[in-house]
């Protein structure tokens, strides 16, 4: 029972930059096989999650971000929406480091996946239907359902968490 709190400086820009990184992940998807994705996912995933480990140990204050940094990360995250299908952890590590509160960082990284996915359909539309795919709309009315059950159940789990343990 509270209005969502979407850092748009944050959200807005990552959003811009993620377009033309979704077209450039749709020419990463056709080129890489997917072995080789899921290996350089992971890698940077544990990478980053290192990183942020080491910031929290090291007491580094939240920084402004550079807004280079913010379009680059914008960039990759388009890249992994149409090549590798998982966004979220750079998302949500940065957002973790520019020092966003656990509400923020949850109504932000909604804000987020909800733009990164319209952009992402949009870019894979054309080239889904060339490639003589299928939708299974079953599957993805079912999909639908499980989104919407899942927000719920996280929102109720979310307000539990103790705000000085969430990340």
């Amino acid at each position: 029972r509270r209005r969502p709190r979407v850092a748009w400086g944050e959200v807005g820009p990552i959003l811009l930059a993620s377009v033309p990184g979704a077209v450039c992940g749709v020419l990463v998807l056709r080129a890489l096989p997917k072995s080789v994705l899921q290996i350089a996912v992971g890698v940077a995933v544990i990478a980053a999650a290192a990183l942020r480990a080491r910031a929290r140990r090291d007491a580094a204050p939240p920084t402004p971000g550079d807004p280079r940094a913010r379009l680059a990360l914008g960039f990759v995250t388009g890249t992994l929406s149409t090549s590798a299908g998982v966004n979220g952890p750079p998302i949500a590590l940065w957002f973790a480091h520019r020092g966003l509160g656990p509400a923020e960082i949850r109504d932000s990284l909604s804000a987020a996946f909800l733009g990164l996915g319209v952009i992402a359909a949009a870019v894979l539309a054309p080239v889904l239907a060339t490639a003589d795919v299928e939708v299974d709309w079953g599957a993805l009315a079912a999909a639908l359902v499980c989104v919407v059950a899942g927000h719920a159940v996280g929102r109720r789990a979310f307000a539990r968490i103790d705000a000085a343990r969430y990340e």
